[in-house]
């Protein structure tokens, strides 16, 4: 079955192979950022009902009929099974990892977002001594606030290989003719597309950020610029630069999880397993597998840091003198690094013009926007 997923011949080998009624189970990676955004969102009471039933969208319309049996496809993609498609409805993770911005509600809207700022004058006992006589009135000094715009704009999908939004579809003579229900995996093709989309946009911004801050960026092998990574394994992830990188965040005063003063650290695979293979951190480190319910891809605990795992870190190839090394980025993040006004979650929708029905094509749309709080919460670790 080579034929690709939305044109006019989708899987037609299925009119004429004798298929099985099991599906085999998709590879797929967990979409940890999207999964902390949704508790964010459901904490905060904005997330809506997962809205990619397409069989049920299009039986409403009477425009298709119910054919082609269920059999195992949501389970197959994850969406049955407690994977990464099942990420809405699940018991959901830390919820104050984002802020929810509340007020939006139209696209077009820019909430301003505030931030208080402590005056943190000097305290020299000298100056602050004050005598009978002495009169404070006089000049004052102001009391200053933080503030970022976040901008309710139209998202949608699911893209192409450039990321352009292009339209899924079926046709009713293929749907009425299929071994299985291809309106299920329609959905999930919907659902996984805004899952991917919302973890990338969240990972852009968060590396973004870092990638901003003065000193925003620990290296392996303490090399001072990514021109000097020797790459090839020389500047591998280890205990020292766990360590460093929450230095970082506690110089700059960023305060941790509700009252323990914890991190997330989010590292490649990759970084996992250089991790572990550090005699340092063999000795050191403490595992609790209770973090496992509320850190999806829980990969340890230790100093300061929850340490999770995600396949869908960056990975670059432009390091070295010759911009030709391969390396590995991984995030130390803060809670409410970033800000998510979610106006309208993402719903499916289908195109009315459908040839008499004969065609129906599929996108998302969701009403949302993105900002970062304070870039000074997050931190990278870029290793080799």
């Amino acid at each position: 079955m080579a034929d690709s997923p939305g044109t006019d011949v989708l899987l037609s080998a299925e009119f004429t192979d004798r298929l099985s009624s099991r599906l085999l189970i998709v590879p797929d990676p967990q979409f940890i950022f999207a999964r902390w955004a949704y508790a964010a969102a459901a904490k905060s009471g904005n997330a809506t009902n997962d809205a990619y039933n397409m069989g049920m969208q299009q039986l409403a319309e009477n425009r298709v009929p119910d054919v082609g049996p269920l059999a195992n496809t949501n389970d197959s993609m994850s969406n049955g099974m407690g994977g990464p498609l099942m990420l809405a409805n699940q018991n959901f993770t830390y919820p104050d990892m984002f802020s929810m911005v509340t007020e939006a509600n139209l696209p077009g809207t820019t909430v301003k977002v505030n931030r208080p700022r402590f005056t943190d004058g000097a305290t020299t006992l000298a100056m602050r001594r004050i005598a009978p006589q002495t009169k404070l009135a006089g000049n004052t000094q102001s009391v200053t606030r933080d503030q970022i715009d976040v901008t309710i704009y139209e998202t949608a999908g699911p893209g192409d290989s450039t990321g352009a939004v292009v339209p899924i579809s079926l046709s009713l003579f293929t749907q009425a003719r299929a071994a299985h229900d291809l309106l299920a995996d329609f959905g999930n093709q919907l659902r996984r597309d805004r899952y991917k989309f919302l973890d990338d946009t969240i990972l852009g911004y968060l590396t973004a950020a870092a990638e901003s801050n003065t000193n925003g960026v620990t290296r392996g092998g303490d090399v001072s610029s990514n021109a000097a990574f020797v790459g090839g394994g020389n500047e591998p992830f280890s205990l020292d630069l766990v360590l460093k990188a929450v230095e970082a965040l506690k110089t700059r005063y960023v305060p941790g999880i509700a009252f323990d003063g914890r991190y997330i650290m989010v590292l490649h695979p990759h970084q996992i397993q250089q991790l572990k293979n550090d005699n340092r951190y063999a000795n050191a480190s403490v595992l609790q597998p209770a973090y496992n319910i509320l850190f999806p891809g829980y990969a340890g605990t230790i100093e300061n840091v929850v340490l999770c795992e995600s396949q869908r870190m960056p990975v670059v190839t432009n390091l070295g003198a010759a911009n030709n090394q391969t390396g590995w980025k991984g995030l130390v993040i803060a809670p409410q690094a970033l800000a998510w006004a979610l106006a309208k979650d993402a719903f499916s929708v289908r195109d009315k013009n459908d040839d008499f029905g004969r065609f129906a094509r599929f996108v998302w749309l969701a009403h949302e926007g993105f900002g970062i709080t304070d870039a000074t919460f997050v931190q990278e670790i870029l290793t080799t």
